[in-house]
């Protein structure tokens, strides 16, 4: 059986790639560098930089479609396991009239005042979890 070649940003999406396994960055790199990026096996396209992205979320002919992403990735079916179904139903995915209602209820609980209310708590889990870390080694 001959290997397969896998070729341009495919690679990012293919888990068995031997380049991807061995040094991941440097496609991370390669894409980064590229700005925008086609990948051919997958027919996606691929925004690196946070100012496509931000241009690309904005624009209403730019809409939410995981369900049919994760289907065309991974088959018929999958959008019933739980944990696809759960990330299908989160306000980050959604698109409008479900995205807006969604948002409404988060912006009510998540104003500027509390956020900054929360900040000791929001340092002080990581920072414990860190120092757990400290001695185990890599990480």
């Amino acid at each position: 059986m001959q290997a397969q070649r896998i070729t341009g940003f495919d690679r990012l999406f293919h888990p068995k790639c031997p380049e991807f396994i061995t040094d991941p960055y440097a496609l991370y790199r390669e894409a980064y560098a590229s700005r925008m990026c086609f990948v051919q096996g997958r027919k996606l396209w691929l925004a690196m930089h946070h100012k496509d992205i931000t241009q690309m979320l904005r624009d209403p002919r730019f809409g939410h479609m995981p369900e049919r992403v994760f289907e065309y990735v991974h088959g018929p079916g999958i959008n019933e396991e739980p944990v696809i179904a759960n990330f299908n139903r989160m306000m980050l995915v959604r698109n409008d009239p479900d995205h807006s209602r969604l948002r409404s209820l988060v912006n009510r609980a998540f104003n500027a005042r509390r956020v900054i209310d929360m900040k000791p708590s929001i340092e002080r889990i990581p920072n414990r979890l860190i120092y757990r870390m400290s001695g185990a080694g890599e990480v």
